[in-house]
């Protein structure tokens, strides 16, 4: 019987899934994070936060009156937020605190670990508000805004706090 190309795909998917579950039981005990090295931490949060800033653009501008809220879709936007939170966690060991060029993470991140913590706390509680909201009212309503205004102020909050410029 002769394979095609999306067959293979979904066979080499399914594959690395069995063998990804076979690693994870294998060791119960260890952390659903790994645990990274520091410069591998701030490539990651690098990488996360320029995603997260990328899918919170189009939102901003509705906000704004700049973007169509019809335009663009943002229970996917929203989405994309909630699921790069998940990336965040684990990236602000105590040995990346490297600073420029490497990284625009403020030191202050590791004076004040407990706010900022809270902060990421409260990012993806107000991410994961602004995905029910979009889900359920499928347009620009007073409570669209309301949640996107949130998240909106976690970013300019943790920019201004512990980003440097």
């Amino acid at each position: 019987m002769k394979i095609t190309h999306s067959r293979k795909v979904v066979a080499a998917a399914a594959i690395l899934a069995a063998l990804a579950c076979a690693a994870s039981a294998d060791d119960k005990s260890k952390s659903k994070n790994p645990v990274l090295s520091s410069k591998e931490a701030v490539e990651q949060r690098r990488a996360a936060f320029n995603l997260v800033g990328k899918s919170f653009k189009p939102i901003g501008g509705i906000l704004k009156g700049e973007v169509d809220y019809n335009s663009v879709d943002v229970v996917e936007l929203a989405n994309r937020l909630v699921f790069l939170n998940g990336f965040l966690h684990g990236t602000f060991p105590e040995d990346s605190n490297v600073g420029e060029p490497q990284s625009k993470a403020k030191a202050e991140i590791w004076k004040d670990k407990e706010d900022f913590k809270k902060r990421l706390k409260e990012f993806r509680a107000n991410t994961e508000n602004l995905l029910a909201v979009a889900e359920r009212d499928k347009a620009p309503s007073s409570a669209f805004k309301e949640a996107a205004q949130k998240v909106a102020q976690d970013c300019k909050g943790c920019h201004d706090n512990y980003k440097l410029k």
